[in-house]
């Protein structure tokens, strides 16, 4: 079975190999900030100050919010990261935030965070 930072190494390593993201630019405010070794889905929406990579993965139909921060994380499904939210080396799929390098991660529900071992 493979650990999460196993997952989150293999998945860095394959940006490293894949060409730029040919997904429209038309969802990026012109005040937000995209750092090489990102990859982009479709119908990404970026606001006004966010800062995204480096070595980030955006899913298709991902928001960012305006001021938010993205560094070294993968985004795997259509999520909405709030404004002046910050992610740095997580992985979040669903409603699970993962942190590979402890293996650790957050369940968010409707009205609580569950702590994930």
């Amino acid at each position: 079975m493979t650990t999460p930072m196993e997952f989150y190494r293999t998945l860095l390593r394959l940006l490293a190999t894949v060409p730029p993201s040919s997904a429209s630019l038309k969802g990026v405010h012109r005040h937000a900030t995209l750092e090489a070794r990102l990859w982009l889905g479709s119908k990404v929406k970026i606001g006004s100050g966010a800062r995204v990579g480096p070595d980030s993965i955006l899913a298709p139909g991902v928001t960012i919010g305006k001021g938010a921060q993205v560094r070294s994380t993968i985004i795997l499904t259509k999520e909405v990261i709030g404004a002046a939210v910050e992610f740095e080396g997580k992985i979040i799929v669903g409603n699970m935030i993962l942190d590979p390098n402890s293996g650790s991660g957050l369940a968010i529900g409707e009205k609580q965070i569950l702590r994930v071992p």
